[in-house]
């Protein structure tokens, strides 16, 4: 067991509960000093944590998950006769906030998953495969979420594969709706609502409040990300919020402001080609993951605020109770085999036999 291993461990039995009632209940319970605290503490765990090569990997198994996903809600799309109008409205919507490049970069891929989901039997393939592969970017998320909470996973395979698929889905759908939400084409609105059973009202009110809607979904999104994926207990939703905020904020001004320098000053494009291209695509990503990264790090040292405002000792390590240590336990136990194995064998070369020291069981099958 090594010593974060073994950190997360003692947290389990140590740490105070996520809502014990000596921490604050409410934010405007922390001291403002503490507040100030947290933000400087939020520069700092931001260099110590490498948040900058955490994000670097997350951006790689978003661009393994981005078309698996697309694939998934093109097709869903399509069984409602909408899959290549929607593709056409996604490619127009992207060239509105996106570089050239990046729209050059997709649009020929989207319209091929546009024909490609157009086949019954590719639905059944698309959505698993989609969900297999965007579950190594959640999977990803969690593990780059427990280094900054500073625990391990623990939990038994045969259960986060699923929990990852089931988080997955649900990123799915909701992605799903803020596309049908940004796109708002009258065509597609009016299959889902006659599917629904619905009048044209609710497509009104999406029209004149469409951004609000996306932000509110987007919100949805990424505090499910936050509080699915990291093997933490979490505080109520409350506490996760703010990062989820300043995430959401911070992706928009960089992106915008990455948008204008590579419209104004970009030469990527037009040096490199398609691979310019594909560099924006992956700049533009890693730009997104620092932001989600950054605003863990945020809800963590609030975290940590509110522990030091209950008199927990966490100046030094984040005292938060990890979901489930079996996995840890189940490591140790067989590094502690192997390493008996090992003994043995390096017995028997020297010359020296090298016992186990594992507990041996009487006839009766009980250890002596």
């Amino acid at each position: 067991m090594d010593a974060e291993e073994e950190s997360t461990v003692h947290k389990a039995l140590t740490a105070p509960e996520p809502n014990d009632p000596a921490k604050p209940a409410w934010p405007w319970q922390i001291p403002a000093r503490s507040w100030r605290y947290v933000l400087r503490r939020t520069w700092s765990e931001f260099w110590y944590r490498h948040i900058l090569d955490n994000a670097g990997n997350l951006a790689y198994m978003s661009v393994q998950s981005l078309f698996p996903g697309l694939l998934a809600i093109l097709a869903g799309l399509t069984l409602l006769g909408q899959g290549t109008a929607a593709v056409e409205w996604m490619i127009e919507f992207l060239a509105s906030i996106a570089p050239d490049a990046v729209v050059d970069l997709v649009a020929d891929p989207l319209r091929q998953l546009a024909r490609a989901a157009g086949a019954d039997w590719v639905l059944g393939i698309a959505l698993i495969g989609a969900l297999w592969a965007a579950s190594g970017y959640v999977a990803a998320f969690g593990r780059s979420a427990n280094r900054i909470h500073g625990v391990v996973e623990g939990r038994p395979i045969w259960q986060i594969i699923p929990y990852n698929l089931l988080v997955t889905l649900l990123m799915l759908v909701f992605g799903a709706f803020v596309l049908l939400v940004v796109l708002l084409s009258a065509g597609i609105w009016e299959v889902v609502l006659d599917y629904l059973g619905l009048d044209d009202g609710p497509l009104r009110a999406l029209r004149g409040n469409r951004w609000v809607v996306l932000a509110i979904a987007s919100l949805v999104a990424v505090l499910a990300l936050y509080r699915a994926t990291p093997n933490v207990r979490q505080a109520k939703l409350r506490w996760s919020i703010p990062g989820a905020l300043f995430a959401m904020g911070a992706t928009v001004l960089a992106i915008v402001g990455f948008s204008a320098w590579v419209a104004e000053f970009g030469r990527l494009p037009a040096s490199y080609g398609i691979v310019g291209s594909f560099i924006i695509l992956l700049l533009g990503l890693w730009i997104m993951n620092i932001a989600l990264l950054i605003g863990v790090v945020l809800n963590a040292e609030i975290e940590r605020a509110r522990l030091l405002a209950g008199g927990f000792p966490a100046e030094r390590e984040l005292l938060v109770q990890p979901r489930n240590t079996r996995m840890i336990q189940a490591r140790t136990a067989e590094e502690d085999w192997l390493a008996e194995r090992a003994g043995e064998l390096r017995g028997q070369a020297t010359g020296h036999s090298q016992p186990s020291r594992r507990p041996r069981k009487s006839s009766d099958g009980s250890p002596s």
